[in-house]
């Protein structure tokens, strides 16, 4: 059997992959991990052929993807999704239906995990031909879906499958969640055969850089976090040290000009004696060469980050979200804005640099708490952050919230993002405008990177190391022209 996987086209530069789908301000790309992780699993699983398409670094349009997908000649299709894009990747979905002798059209992702009434709804209004949505993990049930078809069984009984028949939704329940996370080929093995590494960016990775998962489930109960409550869940489940070992010995020896891992984990350190085993490994086997970066909360022990720089981690991803202690409470972030401090601290002190990620717009936010989170956030010693508004997500419980509250903006999923693919508010607040909302980001971004002792920061950065450099200067061109044409405004 033959099984395409595509990310299809949108806007340049589209990434679907992130928490926020969208065109980023730092010319970052994101890999289709979760898609990537998908052919990696089946590849293990299942015999088969497969084929990987990635349309959003370089904007592939759909005249050389037709051609693509009619030589290769597919069995099924599966096509991510998301919020933002869903209209185009439906329509997509339906036009490869018809330029593929009708194979099986699979959609994946959060936002069809989350809506698949709506989904299909949607289709059939639209006259749009899809045949299957894979929600929640949804791994296990693509392979079981393939022995299916191959064995010319009837597939409607597959768990974590939903469908029309008779012009009738069915949902069946959601698959198991893995807990044999090794039982995959290494994604990188995918990536390097079918994806163009030198595409794919983040400006707190060493660059060329690859995407991995240790670990999926998140044990933290965000109120705005879609992957936990779409996806994966909140138990944490992991790889084993072992494993990761060997995928980054087959990086250095079959991907030997990549830099920079980032594990994309939602809270990689969350397992302390794991990761302090990992790190070890790490150091003993001679991979202490890569540059790793990593999500996790601010609560990371300061043993662990010592363990951790010596294993070569340098940068750590952190939603702080916001720095105002009642905003925090009110989405259930468990965190303390003292806790925050001590783990920036402790941070600077081991020699880990942190990304700081803020969000804008939350629940009991006013003037002054916007103000209280660009405070905290400029005197917070970090090294580079990130300031947008909140984006609720279908399937979460703050969407949910505001659309039980009618403070939802719009159900048209095609105002989840500007028309260039940039972040916008989605929900009505009664003392902050939309527009003030976005100035304030934008605001709150020429503050906090046109500081002279940041600029000196990183000038001195990029003279001693060439690979920052150059991650330096392809994420400044992009985010200078918005400091420059978005300036913002204060509050």
């Amino acid at each position: 059997m033959k099984i395409l996987f595509i990310n299809p086209p949108f806007l340049p530069r589209f990434s679907r992959e992130s928490r926020s789908p969208s065109v980023t301000k730092s010319n970052t790309m994101y890999y289709p991990h979760w898609l990537c992780y998908a052919a990696a699993y089946v590849c293990k699983n299942n015999d088969v052929e497969i084929d990987v398409i990635d349309a959003a670094p370089l904007n592939i349009q759909y005249s050389s993807l037709a051609i693509r997908i009619k030589n290769f000649a597919p069995d099924i299709v599966v096509i991510d999704t998301s919020t933002p894009s869903i209209y185009s990747d439906l329509t997509f979905a339906s036009n490869i239906k018809k330029e593929s002798n009708n194979a099986i059209m699979v959609m994946v992702g959060p936002h069809v995990s989350a809506t698949i009434n709506e989904t299909f709804e949607y289709c059939q209004s639209n006259k749009l031909n899809i045949d299957f949505i894979l929600h929640g993990e949804y791994e296990k049930t693509l392979s079981e879906l393939i022995e299916a078809i191959r064995n010319k069984k009837t597939p409607y009984d597959i768990k974590g499958l939903a469908f029309q028949k008779s012009g009738e939704i069915k949902v069946n329940g959601k698959n198991d969640f893995l807990h044999e996370l090794d039982n995959f080929k290494f994604v990188s093995e995918i990536y390097n055969k079918f994806l163009n590494i030198p595409d794919y960016f983040m400006a707190h990775t060493k660059y060329p850089m690859v995407t991995l998962i240790s670990g999926r489930g998140c044990t933290s109960r965000c109120s705005f976090c879609q992957l936990p409550q779409v996806m994966h869940g909140h138990e944490f489940r992991t790889r084993s040290v072992d494993n990761l070992i060997d995928e980054l010995k087959y990086i250095k020896s079959e991907m030997p000009f990549v830099k920079g891992i980032m594990f994309e984990d939602d809270t990689f350190p969350s397992d302390k004696q794991r990761v302090l085993e990992l790190c070890e490994k790490i150091v003993e086997n001679g991979l202490d060469y890569l540059e790793y970066t990593c999500n996790a909360r601010a609560n990371v022990s300061r043993d662990t980050l010592n363990a951790m720089h010596k294993a070569g981690f340098r940068m750590m991803c952190v939603g702080f979200e916001s720095g105002d202690q009642v905003v925090l409470n009110a989405m259930r972030k468990g965190t303390k804005r003292n806790i925050i401090k001590k783990f920036v601290a402790d941070s600077k002190i081991e020699g880990v640099k942190i990304h700081g990620c803020f969000m804008y717009g939350n629940k009991g936010e006013t003037r002054e708490t916007l103000k209280n989170t660009l405070d905290f956030a400029l005197n917070l010693d970090i090294d580079s952050a990130q300031f947008y508004p909140i984006m609720v997500s279908p399937g979460t419980e703050d969407y949910e919230y505001y659309k039980e509250k009618k403070l939802l903006k719009s159900e048209d999923f095609s105002q989840w993002n500007d028309a260039q693919g940039q972040h916008k508010t989605t929900i009505l607040r009664e003392e902050i405008t939309d527009d003030e909302l976005e100035q304030f980001c934008d605001y709150s971004r020429r503050r906090f990177y046109l500081r002279p002792k940041y600029i000196f920061m990183k000038g001195v950065e990029s003279i001693f190391d060439y690979s920052h450099l150059k991650k330096n200067i392809r994420g400044a061109v992009v985010l200078l022209r918005h400091l420059v044409f978005k300036p913002g405004t204060s509050l």
